[in-house]
C-alpha cells in the first residue's frame, strides 16, 4: 500500500491562511464578547424583584431547547425599570429539559432556580451610564471564554503550519550536494 501524497505547497498555503484567519476571527468575537461581560464586574447594585418568567425556544446547534426568560423590575434613582437579561452572554436561563413543560417543572422545583422566583428579591447589577441595561449575573460566561480558546488554539495551529511551510521551503532551497 503506497503513502499518499503530501499536500501541494499551495494548499498548505491555503491550510494556514484558513486557520489564520477563523483563528482571528474567533478571537475577535471572543474579545468583543468578554468586554461588556468584564464592564458588569463594576456596575453597581440595585435589589429587583422576580416579576414573571415564560418559556422560550433557543436555537442552538441548529436544535430548539426550552430556556426559560426571567423577568425582574429594579428602582434606579427613583426610576422604575424592567428588564428580562439574565447576564451579559444568555438573555434566558438553561433549564435541562427536552420540551417546555419539563422546562418550566425544572424552573419551579430545582434548587437552582430557586432565588429567580415569582416575587424573590434579586441583586440586579445595573450599568451608571444606562440603568435601563441591567443582569442578574455579572460577569464573563463560557461562551466567551471558549471563544477565545478556540481562536487561540486556531491561531497557534496556523502558526504551526507556516514554521512547517517554511522548513519545506527552505529544505527546497538548499542546492543538494550530490
Amino acid at each position: 500500500m503506497s503513502k499518499p501524497n503530501p499536500p501541494t505547497p499551495a494548499v498548505q498555503k491555503l491550510i494556514y491562511r484558513i486557520l489564520l484567519a477563523g483563528g482571528l476571527m474567533l478571537f475577535a468575537l471572543g474579545v468583543t464578547l468578554l468586554i461588556p461581560g468584564l464592564k458588569t464586574r463594576s456596575w453597581p447594585t440595585a435589589t429587583g424583584v422576580i416579576i414573571g418568567h415564560r418559556v422560550e425556544s433557543v436555537y442552538s446547534f441548529k436544535r430548539s431547547r426550552p430556556a426559560i426568560a426571567v423577568r425582574y423590575s429594579y428602582e434606579v434613582d427613583g426610576a422604575r425599570y424592567r428588564s428580562e437579561t439574565f447576564s451579559n452572554s444568555s438573555k434566558t436561563l438553561t433549564a435541562p429539559a427536552a420540551n417546555p413543560e419539563e422546562a418550566l417543572k425544572t424552573y419551579r422545583t430545582d434548587p437552582a432556580f430557586s432565588s429567580y422566583q415569582k416575587g424573590k428579591s434579586v441583586p440586579v447589577y445595573y450599568d451608571p451610564a444606562d440603568p435601563g441595561n441591567a443582569v442578574l449575573k455579572r460577569g464573563i460566561g463560557y461562551i466567551e471564554i471558549g471563544l477565545l480558546m478556540l481562536g487561540m488554539f486556531l491561531v497557534g495551529s496556523a502558526l504551526s503550519e507556516r514554521r512547517r511551510i517554511n522548513k519545506l521551503e527552505a529544505a527546497k532551497s538548499v542546492p543538494s550536494t550530490r
